[in-house]
């Protein structure tokens, strides 16, 4: 999910606590990823939390970021990716995909 649907279902406000957020979102799922524009992504299990720093490059579109972040993540885990492997390589795909033209997808 994106920062603004994490807050949502968390019932928490933008300026709360990042680690709360995630503790309250494990209670009700297994794992929680939080993309967060060009900001690190949280990825998160009952067990460990990581924060993935998204490669930085000069954004030319974002649209599609999030579609295509959470299209990689689904696609490497349903081919036996771990959760956090496959974070870091959706968010390196999310950060190509911004930096090209739309004319160039």
């Amino acid at each position: 999910m994106n920062e603004s649907e994490a807050l949502y279902y968390a019932d928490a406000s933008a300026g709360d606590d990042p680690d709360e957020i995630v503790a309250r979102l494990l209670e009700r799922v297994r794992t929680v990823v939080i993309t967060r524009g060009a900001d690190d992504v949280v990825v998160a299990t009952e067990d460990y939390v990581e924060r993935i720093a998204v490669p930085r490059v000069r954004a030319v579109d974002t649209t599609g970021a999030g579609d295509h972040f959470a299209g990689t993540l689904a696609a490497l885990l349903g081919t036996g990716h771990d959760l956090f492997a496959a974070a870091h390589e959706a968010a390196r795909a999310a950060a190509i995909l911004v930096a090209s033209h739309r004319a160039q997808r």
